[in-house]
């Protein structure tokens, strides 16, 4: 009797810290949503998914299995999530980011390039 109080004991203070992950990770990718920040972004998905990961390995006591399936519908939610939102965020942000940043490299060596072609000459 007491091996299955300590064990719902550990499931709970488990699942707590998991869902509380999840909950701060969730606050951190809306605010990298607002301030584009990639490395937030990312940072934060790596959290939900190893969150995520962990709660699927874990088995559940009978007395929260019900409580299991919902936390795994939300694990499931957030996957998704991270497959659409994630991707569309790389492609549409940092593809736009990085374009900039191109741009201003090519800007900074067309001055050399010039006086390489003039010397050329």
């Amino acid at each position: 009797m007491k091996n299955q109080l300590y064990k719902e004991k550990a499931y709970e203070f488990n699942i707590v810290r998991e869902c509380e992950i999840l909950s701060i990770s969730c606050k951190k990718i809306m605010k990298a949503i607002d301030n584009t920040d990639l490395e937030l972004m990312s940072t934060s998905f790596n959290f939900i998914v190893s969150s995520c990961n962990q709660i699927r390995r874990t088995k559940a006591p009978l007395k929260y299995v019900q409580i299991y399936k919902d936390i795994r519908r939300v694990c499931n939610l957030l996957m998704k999530i991270y497959h659409n939102i994630f991707h569309r965020f790389i492609d549409e942000i940092w593809v736009n980011k990085y374009n900039e940043k191109i741009s201003e490299v090519a800007e900074l060596l067309k001055i050399p390039l010039s006086k390489i072609e003039n010397v050329n000459i």
